[in-house]
Parts: C-alpha cells; sequence; structure tokens
C-alpha cells in the first residue's frame, strides 16, 4: 500500500496589502499550515509528501522563507518532499526553483521539472510520480505532453499544475486535454493544483484546495488530502489544517439602526482567527445612527481582521425638509445641509450626507449609540 499526502498553495511570502497589519498573521498561517502538515505526514508515516503547485506565492521569494521551507523538508527525514511548481511559483527563467540554494539543502526535496524530470521513481516505496508543471504566462505550455505511464511496478501518480488544466474563462471546469486524461484513467491518482477548493472532479482525480484559506471566496479550504493506493484501489480522506476563518456578513440599515445592534451581530462571530467582511447595504436614513469607522476602531480587537464595507445607497430621500419639522432647529439644519448637499461634487457629497443623518439623531434626541 503506498500511502501519499496531498496538499497545494501555500502560497509562502504572499501579501495581502488589502489586510494591513494583519496580513501578517495571515502570513504566519501560511507558514503554520506547512508545519502542520508535516507534522501530519509523520504522524501517519506516509511515503511521500507532495505539494501540487504554489508552494511559493511567487518567485522572488526571501532567503529566511527558503530556510524554512528547508526546515521542514529537514523534518520529514527519509520522506521525500516532492514539489511540483504551479502557475505563481512557475518554471519561468526566474524560477525560484532554479536557483535554490545548496546550502542546507535536504536531500530528500524533489523538485519535478526543474532538479528532477517531470517524472521520477521512488523504488523503496514503489510509488512512480509523473508531473506537468506550469511553465509561466510568456512561455508556451509544452509540459501539456503528459508522461507516458512507466512499467514501474506499484502506485503511479499524476500531478498538474499547468494553468491549463482549466478552462480559460471557467475555472472550475476542467480543460479539454485535462478532460482526455481523466477519461484515458492511465493512473492510481491525479492531483489537479491550482483550484482554491477541495474537488473531487472524477473517481481518481482529486484538488486538495488550498492549505490555508485565502479569502472571503474559498468554501472549502484549508485542507491536505491523505490517500491511499493499493491493488489499483484508491482511499482519499480530506483533513483540515487551516486555522483561519474567512467570513462575510451582510447588514441591511432597514433592520440594524444603530451600532449596538451592529455589534451584537458582530459579536456572534467574534475570534482571534476570524477575518470578517461586513457589508452594510440598504439607504442612508434619519431613523438611526451608524457610525461605521468608530464601530470599525472600537470592534477590530475581536478579530483577525475586521473590515467594514459601506455599500449603502446614501441619499437624501426620506430625510429632507416635511412640514412636521418646518421651523424648527432640526428642519432648518434639514433644510440648509439639503441644499449643500444638492449643490455638493461627488466626493463630497457621501459625506454630506453622513453628516445630515449625525446631525438629525443628535438634535432629535436620540441616542447615538
Amino acid at each position: 500500500m503506498a500511502k501519499i499526502l496531498l496538499a497545494s498553495d501555500f502560497q509562502l511570502g504572499r501579501q495581502f496589502p488589502g489586510l494591513g497589519k494583519s496580513g501578517d498573521l495571515v502570513r504566519k498561517a501560511l507558514k503554520d499550515a506547512l508545519e502542520k502538515c508535516v507534522s501530519q505526514a509523520l504522524e501517519s508515516s506516509v511515503d511521500l509528501l507532495v505539494v501540487s503547485g504554489n508552494l511559493f506565492a511567487t518567485n522572488l521569494v526571501s532567503r529566511n522563507l527558503i530556510d524554512f521551507v528547508y526546515k521542514q523538508a529537514e523534518r520529514l527525514g527519509r520522506i521525500p518532499f516532492v514539489v511540483v511548481p504551479g502557475s505563481l511559483d512557475c518554471l519561468d527563467d526566474n524560477s525560484i526553483y532554479l536557483h535554490l540554494p545548496l546550502e542546507n539543502r535536504p536531500d530528500n526535496i524533489c523538485v519535478l521539472g526543474a532538479d528532477h524530470e517531470c517524472t521520477i521513481n521512488f523504488a523503496d516505496s514503489n510509488i512512480t510520480v509523473y508531473s506537468v508543471p506550469d511553465f509561466g504566462p510568456d512561455v508556451p505550455q509544452s509540459g501539456w505532453r503528459v508522461p507516458v505511464r512507466t512499467n514501474f511496478d506499484g502506485a503511479h501518480l499524476l500531478i498538474v499544475t499547468n494553468r491549463e488544466a482549466f478552462e480559460f474563462a471557467q475555472p472550475n471546469l476542467l480543460s479539454p486535454t485535462m478532460q482526455q486524461v481523466v477519461l484515458r484513467d492511465t493512473f492510481d491518482l491525479v492531483a489537479i493544483g491550482g483550484f482554491p477548493d477541495f474537488k473531487q472532479w472524477a473517481t481518481k482525480v482529486y484538488s486538495s484546495g488550498s492549505a490555508e484559506v485565502l479569502d472571503f471566496g474559498s468554501a472549502e479550504s484549508g485542507l491536505c488530502l491523505m490517500t491511499e493506493v493499493e491493488g489499483g484501489s484508491l482511499r482519499a480522506e480530506p483533513s483540515p489544517i487551516g486555522e483561519l476563518n474567512w467570513k462575510r456578513l451582510v447588514i441591511d440599515t432597514t433592520k440594524f439602526l444603530y451600532n449596538i445592534e451592529i455589534e451584537r451581530e458582530l459579536q456572534k462571530l467574534a475570534g482571534a482567527n476570524t477575518l470578517l467582511r461586513v457589508e452594510i447595504s440598504g439607504t442612508a436614513g434619519g431613523d438611526g445612527f451608524l457610525d461605521l469607522s468608530g464601530l470599525e476602531r472600537t470592534q477590530s480587537g475581536q478579530f483577525c481582521h475586521l473590515q467594514i464595507c459601506d455599500q449603502r445607497n446614501l441619499s437624501v430621500s426620506g430625510i429632507g425638509p416635511t412640514s412636521d419639522n418646518g421651523g424648527s432647529l432640526i428642519g432648518e439644519y434639514t433644510a440648509l445641509l439639503s441644499d449643500s448637499i444638492n449643490k455638493a461634487p461627488g466626493e463630497l457629497k457621501a459625506k454630506y450626507i453622513e453628516a445630515m443623518s449625525t446631525g438629525r439623531a443628535l438634535l432629535s434626541g436620540k441616542d447615538v449609540i
């Protein structure tokens, strides 16, 4: 029986410019995911640990990050650490895999397509690994010469990380070339990298998904895939290793009028490993008061990252002067600011409308909470 642990898209060194300082915490989580993957490989006594694409997020990799990968490979001892370059760490002329420092490099690191051929046989475990790496956007994807299955005994694993494995316009669909590979059913296991979520494409064809959740759109990621091949049969079991929770929360201002009401909703999702994107929708009116910047400031400590996006339809409709408040202080304020809003340029209009909502709440004696 051959035991193979599959993982993908650690994207070590990835930048998260939209997260600010929280990006440091996410980058640490990516490194933690590789550590956990190695620990699981050791605990399960696997024959191979395979990274199917995008071990790194770029070919511009710091020496510290390379040393971190070397250290994890050393932990595996005699277990081969097989890496196939993906679309982010592709085999172009500047590939990090063509320039890996030899100093302290563990012997068990096998980069297929770079320092090894695209086919390699591990005689000790009777496993033959074939690869179709990615050669970069400016190079013909010659890797689509899918390797021919050899006559070696044991398990035969194909790893495809080439960007042309997927339809260009529909990345959730396999390309015709990849579909032909699947239909031929030549290999005991096919691992397809570069797909963010865990997915079983066919009986023996899997994507393990990214090893850590990387954005708000991923639903089935933060996993590695433990596989066992024996006598032509395959057993595959996804295993969670990711720690981050990327959540989206939509708040309709017709139902939530004050900060304290939104705070209660945020507390339901609070957590040190949670990245939360809050989308405030609806129409900004004068019936309540929301201080969104203050809300983000006071609640950010409850999360790994908190982002509040104001997507309200800001208009003066419904909060303009009426006969009910004519002559009063609030009526005069509303009339004056309404006139300013109508004359304001686009970049100031939203701020003026927000000021109207705030001022009306204060002048009417409402609790600004």
